[in-house]
């Protein structure tokens, strides 16, 4: 999750994030015979006007809320990255959804798959 976020926020901040580019590259992967992407005009209107824009100015909002994941923890040291299944979840909600100050804590939390669970059995 955390390196989704990232590769999202760092995309936002990338010159090609753009409406002109992003509908091409939309009209060249999903063309139709009238090459438009698959999208009616008013869908194009919608996506080049609204949507990207929109989705641009969320994602650099965004970012400035999530500052805290590169963070120092006491001694200097960075907060680790979340491992695969596993984020900072305490944090996340205290930062993200409350507004709380930042402090130094770190709450890795493991969150398994739904399937495979025989190997967390014992």
């Amino acid at each position: 999750m955390q390196a989704m976020l990232l590769f999202l926020f760092k995309a936002a901040h990338d010159p090609r994030f753009n409406s002109d580019i992003i509908m091409n590259e939309i009209r060249l992967v999903s063309a139709n015979n009238y090459g438009n992407g698959g999208l009616s005009f008013i869908d194009r209107q919608i996506y080049h006007y609204v949507l990207i824009p929109f989705t641009k100015k969320a994602l650099l909002q965004q970012e400035k809320q999530f500052t805290w994941m590169e963070r120092y923890i006491t001694g200097g040291h960075p907060k680790p990255d979340w491992a695969p299944g596993r984020d900072d979840a305490m944090n996340l909600t205290k930062y993200f959804m409350t507004s709380m100050p930042e402090d130094n804590t770190f709450g890795p939390t493991d969150f398994p798959s739904i399937w495979n669970l025989g190997i967390r059995s014992g």
